[in-house]
């Protein structure tokens, strides 16, 4: 029962993302920070169960590193900025969470053409 209700909910937050996504882009949003941003053909950890994955908005990090310090995955390496392994993250948002900048957002990936 409990699974039932977490795949429904999972099932609401994608339609809610991708309804957000949709208006972000009829207003002019900047791409690379959309929630639906492009993963096409990836697969990962977030994306076999139909999750969501981490994504950076390079103009925005600063490079504190706190995001690394957080994955629980390993998932997140410090470059100039934060690079994120998509197909190591889970999709558990504490990087988002712990990001003093808010400089890292949850997709949902589309699904391969």
């Amino acid at each position: 029962m409990l699974r039932a209700q977490a795949d429904t909910m999972m099932a609401q937050l994608q339609a809610i993302n991708a309804r957000i996504s949709a208006i972000k882009l009829e207003r002019g949003a900047n791409p690379a920070r959309d929630t639906d941003a492009n993963f096409s053909g990836m697969t990962s950890k977030a994306t076999e169960v139909g999750g969501v994955v981490a994504v950076v908005e390079q103009n925005e990090c600063i490079n504190c590193e706190i995001c690394a310090n957080v994955c629980p995955e390993g998932a997140i390496t410090m470059e100039d900025v934060a690079v994120i392994d998509a197909q190591r993250c889970s999709g558990c948002g504490l990087c988002v969470d712990e990001c003093p900048n808010k400089a890292i957002c949850l997709a949902i990936p589309k699904e391969a053409p």
